[in-house]
């Protein structure tokens, strides 16, 4: 082969080569979005953010001490927290994840490796373990909430001491610190 015809060969591979990635990547994607399916890991996701929507009205009325909050403000900060779990609803719908966690998995794992998970999900053990993980994430919510429990007095006692470090430093009226002096 001449030169001339060697020079157009390595052209043509060169063009050719990024075609057959992105070959590559589409189908890497494709599987993945099936393993998600097969996984479920949209409900799963819904299971745990309804958990924590659960969970986090529960945890902060503990962290505020007893008698703090008037009934008013009790209504305003539950009012806050569903608007709060509005706005993290509407960003973490799994719609607007999954191409994220597509992103992750495929630089993790490999295509056959993405196989292999798709026949373990596709196998009576891997069903079995999918219909098993919400009660699995009930189960492990539950520990941590449990977790968070045993703690909540030594956060109870670092947020007053913090309450108190601001105090004094940026005393009671100011909620911002003190502008600096002119020069």
């Amino acid at each position: 082969m001449n030169r001339g015809a060697q020079w157009i060969a390595g052209l043509l591979l060169a063009a050719a080569l990024p075609m057959a990635t992105h070959a590559d990547e589409a189908s890497k994607r494709a599987k993945l979005h099936e393993m998600f399916q097969l996984a479920h890991i949209d409900q799963t996701m819904r299971i745990m953010f309804a958990a924590q929507e659960k969970q986090m009205p529960q945890l902060l009325r503990k962290l505020m001490p007893a008698g703090t909050l008037t009934a008013e403000q009790q209504a305003d900060l539950d009012a806050f927290i569903v608007k709060v779990h509005g706005i993290v609803a509407q960003a973490a719908t799994w719609e607007k994840l999954e191409p994220q966690f597509t992103d992750i998995y495929a630089s993790v794992y490999s295509e056959s490796e993405i196989d292999g998970l798709i026949a373990f999900y596709k196998s009576p053990v891997g069903a079995e373990m999918v219909a098993k993980q919400p009660e699995i994430v009930e189960r492990s919510q539950a520990v941590t909430q449990s977790l968070m429990q045993t703690v909540q007095p030594q956060i109870m006692q670092a947020a007053m001491e913090f309450a108190q470090e601001m105090q004094s430093k940026y005393g009671s009226k100011s909620s911002a610190p003190p502008k600096p002096a002119a020069k």
